[in-house]
């Protein structure tokens, strides 16, 4: 018997990705069971990089 998902299952993001750029390398394994609201770092801690990733914008090497 297949059981429906539960709230929590469609409230949640699993990301395991990884992009390289010349300088710099972007490695993710994220799960989050609640959405996300927001993302921070420092300056060239990849953010941008890993929400155009996640749009589709840039197309990770492996994930």
């Amino acid at each position: 018997m297949v059981r429906p998902p539960t709230a929590v299952a469609l409230n949640m993001l699993r990301l395991k990705l990884q992009r390289r750029l010349t300088d710099f390398a972007l490695d993710i394994d994220l799960e989050c069971r609640y959405p996300v609201t927001a993302i921070f770092g420092p300056s060239g801690a990849g953010k941008t990089s890993l929400l155009n990733t996640i749009a589709g914008l840039l197309r990770p090497e492996a994930g």
